[in-house]
């Protein structure tokens, strides 16, 4: 906040304050590993131990218990026993005396990690879960990822493990404080029996992989291991742990203005009834009914950005979106899902058999898909009725992307979807460019301290390149591939960009012989690094460096950074040792800064 809304926010307490204790409970891990099966245990729920159905998307189960704030004791809404009954009909008289818990059941195929970003927050407590019976070199199965540029990879446990982490770290720290804690959770204990590895023995070829990770200060110093198959009793262990971990964070018992508590039981009841968005004129009307309504736009605005934080309800007040306040996340990415998974419906009719066929190939995403889709459900699941609100808030969110040429194609209104992205660019597009017909400029590389720049903030970069340039074009097909595309810049100009390893690479190349002008270089970086402050939230900096035009896309090696005091850099990118003058590397980029700052700085 700024300094008037922090001025406004205190005024509005001296107005009445409230403590509150909420814990937001996310949990994260690869799929198949059982974090449904473990959520349901945890809310004390029944569970198939037969049934084997992946989440899609994220499950959001909101204010799904109460807690003690006594003890930490976890009210559950279908405990049969008598005492503890007594007990919960105690404390709901005492309302005082409780917390509020939700629990965020993401999805672990990597083709849903696009949508996770949006919903990671800084006031929660994590849960990563792995399947512990298994080493942490085995590979993930039946889970590909499409992590960069070399398309189609497998993952390996811990390097899924370290991916977790690592989100957590850049989309929820803040820098003055240590950020949400991480819980390891191992499932299927029941098989360590069988192959005769002790509990001590599971967990410390893990934790030895993470501990020198710069995220791994995020994690608690205990280890949970569960048996799914059983009301296993290290249930209760871990509810405790969950509350002593929220219980320590700054913002547990955190004061708020009394007067915002109604507002959010009416933003509650409107969520109980279904209702999907609520126009921001419509909340003033509410508000207005109140006994002590907020009087300011300044403090309404305050409330539906505390309320974003919290994950109650999804608020932007910038762009298109300002007078809305979506209610109800899990539509919005429920609308996503149902489009980019829908294979087997698309395929079995006619007139989207092409289209889908296309989609999968090129990301391109046509509207008779969208409508299609949209429609099977009817009028129940609103989608058609908010059809461009929420293809709205998906371009917001970098998942998917109004491409600027619109007028090539005979449809209107058609995007790309990155994460759908799964084609590898063929070699001849990523190979060094240096004839009589063409000239390159240096590799400028983008990355973090800990190298980590994963797809999904690759992905929206390139949603909001897609935006402002045109793509570039072979063979009547569109130069966008999983990991990079080619985009037109003026006078015979392209821009490539690629993802490696972590490690965003640019470079300009010019057709018809002359050399890349250096005014329109420096002027395509600033805009693309003016994309990476105003669309990324990360907790590093992102560092620049430079590589000789020669290096292959394929390789972070020879890398320099900026503000080098030398005059020569020598290359090791060629079968032989060259020297490169530093000039010639950093000619046609701005080095005034090493670093960029996201918007979370």
């Amino acid at each position: 906040m700024d300094r008037h809304s922090i001025d406004l926010y205190k005024k509005a307490l001296r107005d009445g304050r409230v403590s509150v204790h909420n814990i937001r409970v996310m949990v994260v891990g690869p799929s198949g590993v059982g974090k449904t099966t473990l959520t349901k245990r945890l809310l004390g729920e029944p569970v198939d131990i037969t049934e084997r159905v992946s989440t899609d998307g994220i499950d959001v189960h909101v204010h799904r218990c109460k807690i003690s704030l006594k003890d930490g004791t976890w009210i559950l809404p279908k405990s049969v026993d008598e005492a503890y009954t007594q007990d919960l009909r105690h404390l709901k008289a005492d309302k005082e005396n409780l917390g509020t818990m939700s629990l965020w059941d993401f999805a672990g195929q990597y083709v849903f990690y696009a949508t996770h970003q949006a919903f990671f927050c800084r006031r929660a407590v994590y849960l990563l879960v792995t399947n512990i019976s298994k080493h942490i070199d085995n590979t993930i199965d039946g889970d590909p990822w499409h992590t960069d540029c070399r398309g189609e990879a497998e993952c390996r446990i811990a390097e899924n493990t370290d991916f977790w982490l690592n989100s957590i770290h850049e989309f929820c720290s803040n820098g003055r404080e240590s950020g949400p804690p991480v819980i390891l959770v191992g499932t299927h204990a029941d098989l360590l029996k069988k192959k005769d590895i002790s509990p001590d023995d599971a967990f410390s070829s893990l934790r030895e992989f993470l501990v020198d990770k710069v995220a791994s200060c995020h994690l608690t110093t205990e280890n949970f291991l569960i048996d799914n198959t059983v009301e296993d009793e290290t249930i209760q262990s871990l509810r405790k742990h969950i509350f002593d971990a929220a219980s320590k964070q700054p913002y547990w018992s955190e004061d708020i203005p009394a007067k915002w508590v109604k507002l959010e039981e009416v933003l509650m009841t409107m969520k109980e009834k279904n209702l999907k968005v609520l126009h921001k004129d419509r909340l003033k009307e509410l508000n207005k009914t109140l006994p002590v309504p907020i009087e300011t736009d300044m403090e309404l605005e305050l409330f539906l950005q505390f309320h974003h934080e919290m994950g109650n309800v999804m608020y932007f007040s910038k762009d298109d979106l300002t007078e809305y306040i979506l209610l109800d996340p899990q539509w919005l990415i429920d609308a996503f899902k149902s489009v980019i998974t829908a294979e087997s419906f698309y395929l079995r009719r006619s007139n989207t058999r092409k289209e889908w066929i296309e989609f999968k190939e090129t990301a391109m995403l046509k509207p008779v898909l969208i409508d299609a889709v949209w429609e099977k459900g009817g009028e129940d699941n609103g989608y058609n009725k908010y059809r461009n609100l929420l293809l709205t808030y998906m371009e917001h969110l970098g998942l998917v992307a109004r491409p600027v040429q619109q007028k090539e194609l005979s449809v209107k209104d058609w995007y790309f979807v990155p994460c759908v992205l799964r084609q590898r660019p063929p070699e001849e597009v990523t190979s060094y460019c240096d004839s009589t017909h063409c000239k390159s400029t240096s590799k400028l590389c983008y990355t973090t301290a800990g190298r980590f720049l994963p797809a999904t903030v690759f992905n929206k970069l390139l949603a909001a390149c897609l935006q402002r340039w045109p793509l570039s074009k072979r063979n009547g097909k569109y130069m966008i591939f999983c990991g990079g595309a080619i985009f037109i810049l003026e006078d015979n100009h392209f821009l490539n960009m690629f993802l490696y390893d972590h490690v965003m690479q640019i470079w300009i190349t010019r057709r018809g012989g002359q050399f890349p002008n250096i005014s329109l270089c420096k002027e395509t970086q600033a805009n693309v690094e003016y994309i990476v402050k105003t669309r990324i939230r990360m907790h590093s900096e992102i560092i620049r460096f430079v590589k000789c035009p020669k290096v292959s896309m394929y390789s972070n090696e020879n890398m320099v950074k900026f503000k080098l005091s030398t005059l020569e850099i020598i290359c090791y990118c060629q079968d032989s040792v060259h020297v490169v003058p530093y000039d010639d590397l950093t000619k046609y980029w701005s080095c005034d800064q090493g670093t960029i700052h996201s918007r979370s700085k």
